[in-house]
């Protein structure tokens, strides 16, 4: 994405004959008719900003609109496309007005866009979002309030689809929110609704598990009280109660409180929501690193010698020696075949294996000519049962290491770690393992948020670089919840716009600093940074650094 030329991409995933298009037909219907002729145009998109629908305007719009992409079947979603109606309401989750300038890429910059988020009424998932589009000249107050009732109208036809089961839930919800300030949670197995309370609580990794629990007080039409710790290590004593439909139950409300000292002899032992070690964090079945564990294990019981590939900081020493934990694998580096010659590190090896030993050989990327003809050697001669596995760099596998023969060709199994950018879901497992490492005390814990902020922040240090920026948070907060607020600057800029050219970013760093270094006073950092605040607030906007919730 490059701010003077536009790449619009198809949206695999789109379906502009989809259940919303079929549903928001009506409203779409009205509000073309309203801007029929007009310079205005009205767009649909799902929840990932992939375009489903486009409605009225006139024809030069509509050549320009053809132009840029604003057709069915394709992204304009924000990592896409940059700043724009439909991509950054999605991606904010709120009402977004993008004027001229303040779209990234200069092609889009003849046009003023409001979009505007379609949230389901009951289940509260974004279902897409409703855009309304016009040349800059006709832009006025009048969209908002244009697209907004749009919308409201869209909402009830969800609410008016909605199942028997889902309103009976959401009644329940209503009805437990309103008896005190309890922390609330009703969920089945598809959708779950939090009051403010509950959702300081729970991060997103509680919820599979807490329904687990709930889904056996449904199946048995009991109402238990568990003691449970969760994910980010708060311990609560949780009240379920069966909803019921007629005679179907259809999920549970959840009551939470946060449990003192003391035991309730009546309640159930104590469960965990979270992993119990740093090391289950991110080796569940379910997980990227999981499946490379149990993948790397499975080819080495089977007599494979395997070779653990990835980028800088992924994790493949990690996922080599969970998998060899049981067999208590000796480590070898090959940083130690460089530095004090290969010969004596060639023979340990070679030793160790004859002994019936695991072994785990680092960095074998690093070795030069001579040492990796060797090690080579000692895997040929190495006993049918070895167990070996050895890590390298992201090419390792694909060109020959030294000059002589590749030692890829010696092992019977590759695996392949991906970088942290593509194994998202275990980013919740992953923050909170290395901030119990950093704060083994426990006391500290990271609010959704900042773990939804640190997913969007591009860390090609991978693992390295996460636990790196964690740490700069533990040396500054021993204790609590680590906020937006106490990201550092650099990452804060980041985690808004990962794709800006080095000077937009270096930008970005600085004007995150002189805010932050204000204490969030907009006029002091303006000065500090010698602009008007004026012109601050439209870097902001156009950058879209929204550092914090505060109101400055």
């Amino acid at each position: 994405m490059h701010g003077d030329r536009l790449a619009v991409a198809q949206a695999p995933g789109a379906d502009p004959r989809g259940r919303l298009t079929s549903l928001a037909a009506p409203v779409l219907d009205r509000l073309s008719g309203t801007l029929s002729d007009t310079r205005a145009t009205v767009v649909l998109t799902d929840a990932h900003a992939a375009i489903l629908d486009r409605r009225a305007g006139s024809s030069r719009l509509h050549d320009l609109l053809d132009d840029l992409g604003i057709v069915p079947g394709y992204s304009y979603a924000e990592d896409v496309v940059g700043t724009n109606g439909m991509g950054t309401a999605a991606e904010e989750r709120r009402a977004v007005r993008v004027v001229g300038e303040e779209h990234y890429n200069e092609a889009l910059r003849p046009l003023t866009c409001v979009g505007v988020p379609i949230e389901h009424p009951i289940t509260g998932r974004l279902e897409g979002v409703l855009d309304l589009t016009c040349f800059n000249e006709d832009a006025g107050p009048w969209m908002s309030p244009l697209v907004a009732e749009a919308v409201a109208g869209v909402r009830a036809l969800l609410e008016a689809q909605a199942t028997a089961g889902e309103r009976a839930l959401l009644a329940a919800f209503l009805r437990a929110s309103q008896r005190g300030s309890d922390a609330i949670v009703t969920l089945n197995d598809s959708f779950v609704l939090t009051n403010p309370a509950a959702a300081r609580l729970l991060d997103g990794a509680d919820h599979a598990p807490l329904w687990e629990i709930g889904a056996d007080a449904v199946s048995a039409r009991t109402m238990p009280v568990h003691e449970l710790e969760l994910s980010g290590g708060t311990l609560v004593r949780a009240s379920f109660e069966v909803v019921e439909l007629g005679d179907k139950a259809v999920g549970a409300v959840v009551r939470l409180a946060e449990a003192g000292p003391t035991s309730t002899p009546n309640r159930n032992r104590k469960r965990s929501l979270g992993p119990s070690t740093p090391a289950e964090a991110t080796t569940g079945p379910r997980t990227v690193t999981g499946r490379l564990v149990a993948e790397v294990r499975a080819a080495v019981e089977s007599g494979e010698p395997t070779l653990v590939r990835g980028p800088a900081g992924a994790g493949k020493f990690t996922v080599a020696r969970l998998a060899l934990s049981e067999d208590h694998p000796v480590v070898f580096d090959a940083g130690r075949a460089v530095i004090d010659g290969p010969r004596a590190w060639l023979q340990e090896i070679e030793a160790t294996l004859g002994d019936g030993r695991a072994v785990i050989i680092r960095h074998v990327d690093v070795l030069a000519a001579d040492a990796a003809a060797g090690l080579a050697a000692v895997l040929d001669a190495a006993p049918a049962a070895a167990r070996v596995v050895a890590t390298a760099a992201e090419d390792a596998a694909s060109a020959p290491i030294g000059a002589a023969q590749s030692l890829a060709d010696r092992f019977g199994h590759l695996a392949q770690v991906p970088s942290l950018a593509r194994r998202a879901d275990e980013l919740p497992a992953l923050v909170r393992a290395m901030v119990g490492r950093l704060v083994p005390t426990g006391s500290l814990r990271v609010a959704p948020e900042v773990v939804q902020a640190l997913g969007r922040v591009d860390l090609p240090g991978n693992l390295r670089q996460l636990e790196s920026v964690l740490h700069r948070i533990a040396v500054e907060r021993r204790s609590g919840t680590v906020t937006l607020d106490d990201l550092p600057p650099e990452v804060r800029a980041a985690t808004h716009r990962p794709h800006l050219t080095a000077m937009e970013q270096h930008e970005c760093e600085a004007i995150a600093k002189a805010l932050s270094d204000a204490d969030g006073n907009k006029l002091v950092a303006a000065k500090a940074l010698g602009i008007s605040r004026s012109t601050l607030y439209r870097k902001l906007d156009a950058y879209g650094l929204q550092l914090d919730r505060r109101t400055w």
